[in-house]
């Protein structure tokens, strides 16, 4: 659940509830209600979605036959939603789907942004939308120790236009964070940072394993078995 300006935008399944028969699947919608009194404002198709396109390896199995298959999805599915102020950013759609941009009032698609299709994370700061893209596919092709590459797009977070875009090698999944003039990710044994106007490289420095990074102020913080680390962001 994600929440501006009075509304609060999530995603849901409103497919019968205990049903396994396939003859009802899954019917999943971006739902949009009053945050004062949960009075439903809109609600918006998500196709494709659901477990057989986060685990396309048992999308042709019977799913009578599978314990909490349907309810496991992917860390960053919830990192496809973001809303600020009267703009909900989203992908309508799993594999390889573009980052749209609707009208957080009426649900309506102010555009759909040339050049994001992959989208996997997004983040908004500084009027900028910075998204983590990956062609479908990827995870898959890394277990398999083929190279992975990522791209770092930046947006304009009203128009949708792409200011820059870089190609960063394989961005860990989780990583991306953005405020102040900097947005950062780890990269393999690296945390990497970017200026957000130009996208220019910034600095590098290593960075332990670790699941978990924010900013706060000036500090870049991440967390992992050894725990936590602080990074200057200037």
């Amino acid at each position: 659940v994600v929440s501006a300006n009075g509304r609060c935008f999530y995603t849901l399944d409103e497919g019968p509830i205990g049903v396994t028969d396939p003859r009802f699947p899954a019917r999943w919608a971006l739902m949009a209600r009053d945050a004062f009194n949960g009075v439903l404002l809109w609600k918006r198709p998500l196709q494709p979605w659901g477990w057989q396109q986060w685990k396309p390896e048992i999308a042709e199995a019977d799913w009578r036959t599978l314990r909490g298959q349907r309810g496991r999805f992917p860390a960053e599915v919830p990192r496809r939603l973001v809303a600020v102020q009267d703009r909900v950013y989203v992908t309508l759609g799993f594999h390889d789907a573009p980052l749209s941009i609707l009208d957080a009032a009426s649900g309506e698609t102010l555009t759909q942004c040339a050049g994001s299709e992959g989208t996997q994370e997004i983040v908004v700061d500084n009027h900028t939308v910075f998204l983590r893209v990956q062609p479908s596919g990827a995870a898959e092709a890394a277990r398999r120790g083929k190279k992975v590459t990522t791209r770092l797009l930046a947006l304009d977070a009203t128009t949708g236009h792409v200011r820059w875009s870089q190609e960063v090698g394989n961005m860990r999944p989780l990583s991306l964070a953005a405020d102040g003039d900097a947005v950062v990710f780890v990269r393999g044994s690296k945390l990497v940072c970017h200026a957000q106007q130009e996208g220019r490289l910034r600095w590098e420095a290593e960075c332990p394993p670790g699941g978990v990074l924010v900013i706060h102020k000036d500090v870049v913080l991440t967390t992992g078995k050894t725990g936590t680390n602080a990074f200057s962001l200037a």
